[in-house]
């Protein structure tokens, strides 16, 4: 999408999915014209021409990347979580609190009481718990005492698994107001997902449904966890026409993005004889899973295909789909040149 300066005719603002971007006069612009490549300063480029995609490649530095993702940084203040008390930090809190007890101060000294410490109160003092508090061992919960709330790590390392988790969520995935559940037929696929999820939340709390057309939900009880992706924070899931990625996604090791796409190519990925197609309803979706792909340095095309609806025979109506279905179409050449050797689908493709 571009947007036009109508006195000279020319282009000034290019609009895309993750912002837009300004630009100046001498800005080079790739662009074909009449068939030929070109690159051309801004104000010569004309509104008939076709602009190039041009990958996102080396826009961050691979060691300048995230590594890892602190939810104690990105959850919004003001929010009913908390950090779940450990004997050195209560200890700290009470020595600089002046609104405690000498009761309930001593207690804490002893060991003998250790509460739960809101995120706010644990942020405005986080300056002064550098030495004190190791972030990669705390963990978060919330007022709410239910097992389904029980606590999470406040730390992720953004490792290729961790995307493979994001990919399996967001194609075959489905986040619930309690619990998060993902449905696959495949054992390999099954046996990862319930590996890592005890891994990743340092708990076994998955179970296992069968299902009688011979697939699997895989259930992660954890209300506090769906919650990060029903608030926006680990993502935005609120159905399946309605899925965003994080911001921080973008920011992520080449590795993690990786995992992600050897996901959503098990997930919802269709294996052809010279690409690989991606399906989703969500619209925000599909543009993200084209940003991770250039990013990592290759331009994947989106398109899209419009529902016609169901025909019921008996009742003579059509029962029309609210969402149409988007595409995004990677060369399996792609496929092979990124290494997902993780995608159980991808194995296909050995020798191409």
């Amino acid at each position: 999408n571009v947007s036009v300066n109508t006195e000279v005719n020319h282009i000034n603002v290019i609009r895309a999915s993750h912002g837009a971007i300004k630009i100046t006069n001498n800005q080079i612009v790739p662009i074909h014209r009449k068939c030929k490549y070109m690159e051309l300063p801004a104000n010569e480029v004309c509104v008939r021409d076709y602009l190039i995609e041009v990958p996102l490649k080396n826009m961050i530095r691979e060691k300048d990347k995230l590594q890892e993702i602190n939810l104690i940084d990105i959850i919004p203040t003001h929010s009913n979580i908390s950090i779940v008390g450990t004997p050195k930090l209560t200890a700290f809190v009470a020595n600089i609190n002046q609104n405690i007890s000498e009761e309930n101060k001593a207690k804490i000294l002893s060991g003998k009481l250790i509460p739960d410490i809101e995120l706010d109160y644990y942020k405005s003092l986080r300056d002064q718990l550098t030495e004190v508090v190791d972030e990669n061992e705390l963990y978060l919960t919330t007022k709410k005492s239910s097992l389904a709330m029980r606590s999470i790590p406040a730390k992720y390392k953004l490792t290729r698994e961790f995307g493979k988790f994001y990919g399996l969520l967001y194609s075959k995935g489905c986040v619930l107001s309690n619990k998060i559940c993902i449905i696959n037929s495949d054992s390999e696929i099954i046996d990862f997902i319930k590996m890592y999820l005890a891994k990743l939340l340092r708990s076994d709390i998955t179970t296992i449904d069968a299902k009688p057309n011979g697939c699997f939900d895989i259930i992660l009880n954890s209300a506090l966890f769906a919650s990060m992706f029903k608030n926006d924070i680990l993502g935005a899931y609120h159905s399946f026409e309605n899925l965003k990625l994080p911001n921080w996604f973008f920011f992520a090791n080449d590795d993690f993005l990786k995992g992600f796409l050897s996901g959503i190519i098990d997930g919802s990925g269709y294996l052809g004889t010279h690409r690989t197609e991606v399906f989703t309803s969500s619209t925000t979706f599909a543009e993200d899973i084209q940003a991770v792909c250039s990013i990592l340095g290759y331009i994947v095309p989106i398109s899209a295909r419009k529902r016609k609806g169901l025909p019921d025979h008996i009742k003579n109506k059509i029962y029309a789909h609210n969402s149409d279905i988007y595409r995004a179409r990677i060369n399996n050449l792609i496929i092979v040149d990124m290494d997902l050797y993780d995608s159980i689908k991808a194995r296909k493709l050995n020798g191409y």
